[in-house]
């Protein structure tokens, strides 16, 4: 009795149900959930984009905003999880009572559980529904990343055709450092041979340039030596009296000439003087023999005719005509004789002084034409200089045009590395924007991940609540099973076994699908972070190897224009080269002037020594024969 009494009827555990019912929040439909979760203050995330949409909106922010809804239903699960552990001591007393009454009221709670199974399946189709849509979410997404992963490939091409292209651009700067190392050595060496032929130019230069003072000054001191030489020759016609003066005279200007000269040595001189005084000595011994001989004859002639004239002559008439005749003729032949001496020692002197100024003419004459020869010789070895100069600017002209071709080659590669950088630029550019909107794409889709995982768990503690409900009605149910009298109906107890096979079923159902959910979103997560991943490198190495080739570039822009002002440079040197082999050019041809006045100024020396040596021996001649 006192059990009894403590037992409550159904009916107050109806009523009991029917007030704490309404006050207690433990179970709500999904509906709810969906409309607290669309009243939420907080914005919602953007649909799924669709593979012909353009802009798709950021996965990650989609992500976040999943993960926050996840935070906040978390929270308040939390909430109603305290205050079910509230409720649930007044609502097992109340269940208690509501099992002990009369069997009316059981099929009452049947009617009620069996609502309440419905209400459930309602739910479980939204949720079903609900899971389709996330699975079509899914989907989407799955497409979205397998369109990610096509821009990715597409990405992984472009980048594999820029590092291509940066190879080859490498590979052209290489050629392009090698080509201007090989310029760089080619001007260096045209600048040192440059150099050395401006020093053998300068040289040859000062060499001709002393070579042609000399020769002037010899002109001079020869025109000097000939003027000396017929004021001498005058000199010694005037000064015929004395044979030492005239042979001092002689030595003193073959003193002078000599120094004047300064091709021999003082022993030579005095060898030639001493030859010339030996000549002179054996010339003289032979003019007085002569001398002698002619006048022996002439004494001879002399006496005869005196001896004739005597003959004829009478002794007695002394102081006769013939007498005087005598007289006379013999100081006429007297005065003769002297004169005649005197001509032939005048002749002898000049005779000697012509040929010792013939032998001095003579070796001038040899000297002039050893010079003219060396004058010659150098002059050739100038031409040929002057020809190998002119064939090497030529050449250096030559090698300028293709200096200046390979400048415009270069100039040509330079700016299809610009255009090829740029380029690349630009593709690193578009590969970027791809790869932010690809990571804002996957922040969309990991933030509507993080939120339908965060409403899934929520649904899942709220089916886990439900269920616990259900088995604690269930328990209920039992116990009061076991405390009334065993008359219930076949049919409660097919239906309920029908709700708990549905139930079963139904929670099966759910943990498989939570397990799904569960497991997707750390899939699309993994999937995420390793495409994240692959794109930050990819972009690491893209930006890397943009600095690369930019600084290559910069490099190979100051090679080209340290390339471009050492050709301006050799271009000026150049010129300067040119100028100097005109000027070079034009002292030749004053020197081959200067060589050919010297050349007539020879000819007519020696034509006026052959015209005065011919007049001279005519005029002996013409002096012998009327002498004889």
């Amino acid at each position: 009795m006192e059990e009894k009494q403590k037992l409550n009827a159904p009916r107050d555990f109806l009523r009991g149900a029917a007030v704490t019912r309404p006050s207690s929040p433990a179970l709500l439909t999904p509906s709810h959930f969906t409309v607290t979760c669309a009243t939420n203050p907080q914005p919602r995330p953007p649909d799924p984009p669709t593979l012909g949409q353009t802009h798709t909106p950021d996965p990650w922010v989609i992500i976040t905003r999943t993960q926050q809804e996840l935070q906040e239903l978390r929270r308040e699960n939390q909430r109603l999880l305290l205050k079910h552990k509230d409720t649930s001591s007044t609502q097992y007393s109340t269940h208690h009572t509501r099992y002990t009454h009369s069997p009316e009221q059981l099929r009452r709670d049947s009617e009620e559980l069996r609502g309440e199974v419905k209400r459930l399946k309602e739910e479980l189709r939204e949720r079903e529904r609900n899971i389709s849509r996330q699975c079509a979410e899914r989907e989407e997404l799955s497409v979205e990343l397998l369109h990610c992963k096509d821009e990715l490939k597409q990405n992984r091409e472009k980048l594999a055709e820029c590092v291509l292209q940066r190879e080859q651009s490498e590979r052209e700067l290489q050629c392009s450092k090698e080509e201007t190392q090989r310029l760089q050595e080619q001007v260096q060496q045209v600048c040192e041979s440059h150099s050395a032929e401006i020093s053998a130019l300068t040289h040859t230069n000062t060499h001709l340039q002393s070579s042609l003072t000399a020769a002037t000054q010899e002109v001079t001191l020869l025109r000097q030596n000939l003027e000396e030489v017929i004021s001498e020759k005058e000199m010694v016609q005037e000064q015929l009296s004395s044979q030492s003066s005239v042979i001092a005279e002689q030595a003193d200007t073959l003193q002078k000439l000599r120094s004047y000269i300064g091709t021999r040595s003082e022993e030579e001189k005095q060898h030639t003087l001493i030859q010339k005084l030996e000549k002179e000595k054996e010339a003289l011994i032979m003019s007085v023999e002569l001398l002698k001989v002619r006048v022996q004859a002439s004494n001879d002639i002399l006496a005869l005719q005196e001896r004739e004239l005597g003959e004829q002559s009478d002794p007695l008439h002394k102081d006769s005509r013939a007498g005087q005749l005598l007289s006379l003729w013999r100081e006429k032949v007297f005065v003769l004789l002297v004169q005649l001496r005197s001509r032939d020692l005048q002749l002898h002197s000049e005779k000697s002084q012509l040929h010792n100024t013939v032998c001095d003419l003579q070796q001038d004459v040899q000297k002039l034409q050893s010079q003219i020869s060396v004058f010659q010789h150098s002059l050739q070895d100038k031409t040929a200089e002057l020809e190998l100069h002119n064939i090497h600017s030529q050449e250096l002209k030559q090698q300028l045009c293709r200096a200046v071709e390979e400048n415009e080659i270069l100039k040509e590669e330079k700016d299809k590395n610009e255009k090829s950088l740029r380029d690349i630029t630009n593709t690193a550019h578009r590969v970027c924007e791809c790869v932010e909107q690809c990571r804002g794409q996957m922040d969309s889709a990991q933030f509507q991940m993080n939120t339908l995982a965060q409403r899934l768990s929520f649904a899942t503690k709220r089916l886990d609540t439900v269920h616990g409900l259900l088995l604690r009605k269930e328990a209920l149910r039992k116990a009061q099973q076991a405390t009334k009298p065993p008359d219930p109906p076949a049919s409660d107890s097919s239906c309920i076994e029908r709700l708990k096979a549905e139930v079963a079923l139904l929670s099966s159902e759910r943990d498989q699908l939570t397990q799904e959910l569960k497991r997707t979103p750390d899939l699309i997560q993994s999937a995420l972070s390793d495409l994240q991943q692959q794109l930050e490198r990819q972009v690491g190495h893209l930006t890397q190897a943009l600095s690369c080739s930019k600084a290559d570039m910069e490099e190979c822009e100051l090679r080209r224009v340290e390339a471009q002002r050492q050709c301006e440079e050799h271009e000026a040197t150049i010129v300067e080269l040119q100028a100097e082999v005109h000027s070079v050019q034009q002292q030749s041809e004053e020197q081959e002037g200067t060589i050919s006045e010297l050349r007539a100024e020879a000819h007519r020396i020696q034509q006026h020594w052959q015209t005065g040596k011919r007049f001279q021996l005519c005029n002996y001649c013409s002096h012998c024969s009327v002498q004889y």
